[in-house]
């Protein structure tokens, strides 16, 4: 999705224009500061062994996530598509060794919710904006065409939601 090249939920074609649109780089700095160390620091920690280690080193990594702080600018776009690739590269190595041990202690697991629980947040925080950028993106599509014969009609300047809403004939 964060190369324009999938469409949000069968709803919307977003690109990379897009994106930049709503995550100007003034607003987004520090998250994107954070994305950059945690991306790169879960790169640093698939060399770890055992599951058990692993799973500590990655909660304590989104322990101290929120608390970094803006040495340089960094690219949100670039840098939230690199942190969902590596996260996505962290689950497969955690699926990948759970197939190799068969079962995972109650500790494990533990702390597996744990660091699951934070990726999800992060992930959560970026599938709203996307969210929001794919309804101003429908509003627009449906803005520009005209289904009802309604340009020469008063109401061709109010958005589809409030058309909908609009249950009066005309």
């Amino acid at each position: 999705m964060f190369q324009g090249g999938l469409v949000f939920y069968n709803t919307a074609l977003i690109s990379e224009q897009d994106m930049r649109y709503i995550w100007t780089e003034e607003k987004m700095q520090r998250r994107a500061l954070q994305f950059f160390y945690l991306g790169t620091s879960l790169a640093a920690m698939f060399d770890i062994p055992t599951t058990g280690d692993f799973l500590k080193a990655l909660a304590q990594l989104l322990k101290e996530h929120e608390s970094l702080t803006f040495p340089f600018n960094f690219d949100y776009v670039i840098t939230t598509a690199t942190l969902c690739d590596m996260i996505k590269q962290t689950y497969e190595k955690l699926y990948l060794e759970l197939q190799k041990e068969h079962s995972w202690t109650v500790q494990t697991l533990d702390m597996f919710q744990k660091v699951d629980t934070r990726f999800k947040k992060i992930l959560s925080l970026i599938y709203k904006e996307f969210e929001v950028l794919a309804r101003d993106i429908l509003v627009e599509e449906l803005n520009s065409i005209d289904p009802l014969g309604l340009q020469a009609s008063s109401l061709h300047d109010k958005d589809w939601d409030i058309l909908a809403n609009d249950r009066s004939p005309q």
